[in-house]
């Protein structure tokens, strides 16, 4: 099996007047969320072997965290913008080009983390109901692949586990 994680951004600050969204930093609540998340996944086993990143503070702030409680050793990182303001197709490409053939973990936003787990998971899968009402800020879903990541393609993937933010 091959793993992909996408992680929904937690929760952010709102936006300061004369601020842009994209420089929203984690709220006190999103830095404790993301913090108890990588500790989550570290206590279940899920380690992913390399990070795609919203370029977005938030973004970086929620992985900065989930890394800071999941590992001992750097997990290679890489900042996207795409995943700022790209849809869940600009999503998909970046996966299958990432040169990652499992464990790759994605920090994104809503609507394009939901939008492209609804897309990927297989339509019988029962978990499937877990992610039906969306990503909270901080979620983070597990999903394994028959094939790499590289290869990718819609309706393929498992729902291993759904962690919600604060679990």
């Amino acid at each position: 099996m091959y793993r992909l994680y996408l992680l929904r951004h937690a929760e952010a600050a709102p936006v300061m007047v004369g601020g842009r969204d994209i420089d929203r930093p984690l709220s006190d609540r999103g830095r404790q969320d993301a913090e108890k998340l990588g500790i989550s996944m570290r206590e279940a086993g899920f380690m992913p072997v390399s990070v795609l990143s919203s370029s977005a503070v938030r973004a970086c702030e929620t992985w900065e965290k989930v890394a800071s409680r999941l590992a001992s050793t750097p997990i290679e990182t890489c900042y996207a913008p795409e995943l700022y303001r790209g849809d869940a197709e600009d999503y998909r490409i970046l996966i299958a080009t990432a040169a990652v053939e499992e464990g790759l973990l994605v920090v994104g936003h809503n609507p394009m983390i939901h939008e492209l787990a609804l897309v990927l998971l297989r339509a019988d899968d029962q978990a499937r109901s877990a992610i039906s009402g969306g990503f909270l800020p901080g979620a983070l879903a597990v999903l394994d692949f028959p094939e790499p990541l590289w290869s990718i393609r819609p309706r393929t993937a498992s729902l291993t586990a759904f962690l919600l933010p604060g679990q």
